[in-house]
């Protein structure tokens, strides 16, 4: 991305100890997880990962998320659905997530629900065999908003400058991750 785009910075964060901010160099316009989301609550190994002490604090990072974004930002989440009413329960052994759980999460850190599309859906999907390896499982993807008066109490603090990264991933137990933030300017 960024050899094409000078407006885009792809950033790395190893999660498995992850405490505070995320390290971007400006206030996100956008942030898009892609099949990520489930791995954020296994913690048995995944994809060749080795296991993590337990799953991630998701208000943790979910409010990382959140403080890392203007006001006003999108958070876009895409990720293999699960059975409908699953929560979580499928994340280690279908890598698989319910997008109403996903919602409920990003809600209780402060994000507004703005919609969803069937793009990614796949009807013939019955949600019982794991995602990984599938030909096309059912995806789910979801769009949220940083209230545009989104108290500044929920902003970075002022003059953290954080190191602005180069290119990598987001780190958790996949090999590869799809992850990008945008600064518009």
């Amino acid at each position: 991305f960024e050899s094409e785009w000078k407006n885009v910075k792809v950033i790395t964060e190893v999660l498995e100890n992850f405490e505070g901010d995320f390290a971007i160099p400006a206030q996100a316009d956008l942030v898009f997880l892609r099949d990520v989301y489930h791995t954020f609550h296994n913690a048995t190994p995944s994809w060749g990962m080795p296991a993590f002490a337990k799953p991630y604090n998701m208000t943790q990072i979910g409010r990382a998320i959140y403080r890392a974004m203007k006001p006003g930002a999108v958070l876009l989440i895409s990720d293999f659905a699960s059975a409908p009413g699953a929560g979580f329960s499928a994340t280690d052994s279908l890598k698989r997530s319910d997008p109403e759980a996903v919602k409920t999460e990003m809600a209780a850190v402060g994000f507004e629900f703005v919609g969803a599309s069937n793009a990614l859906a796949n009807a013939s999907d019955d949600h019982t065999k794991s995602a990984a390896g599938a030909a096309h499982p059912d995806q789910f993807l979801l769009k949220f908003r940083k209230p545009r008066n989104a108290s500044p109490a929920d902003w970075r603090p002022k003059g953290a400058v954080l190191a602005d990264r180069k290119s990598t991933r987001l780190n958790s137990s996949h090999i590869t991750i799809s992850y990008a933030v945008f600064c518009l300017k």
